[in-house]
């Protein structure tokens, strides 16, 4: 799992890595049916149910450019729900800050 976002962030960081464009070359060496894009929110923050949302949609969005077919993406933005690592309220644990990309 690579950690693309920072605290209470929406906009995906891809500055210097090539996470989306290793997915896509994935994508189109297996062609699966669909990939699936979900991602998490730390519990801190009035915004963290909009975060997982926002940060899967991003994720989706750089996969979209790099030629994968949006009706092939499917997202799902968990919010506090299925977190990395199970913490407390008001806890801005780094890695619940994920996206992850799997296929089927």
């Amino acid at each position: 799992m690579t950690r693309l976002f920072s605290f209470l962030a929406m906009c995906l960081v891809l500055a210097g890595t090539s996470v989306p464009a290793q997915q896509a070359q994935t994508f189109r060496g297996g062609d699966p049916l669909v990939m699936i894009v979900a991602g998490g929110a730390e519990t801190i923050g009035s915004a963290r149910s909009t975060l997982s949302p926002a940060r899967v949609t991003a994720v989706a969005g750089a996969l979209s450019a790099r030629g994968i077919p949006v009706e092939r993406l499917q997202v799902l933005g968990r919010g506090t729900s299925g977190l990395a690592v199970r913490t407390g309220p008001a806890s801005d644990e780094p890695r619940n800050r994920f996206v992850e990309v799997s296929w089927r």
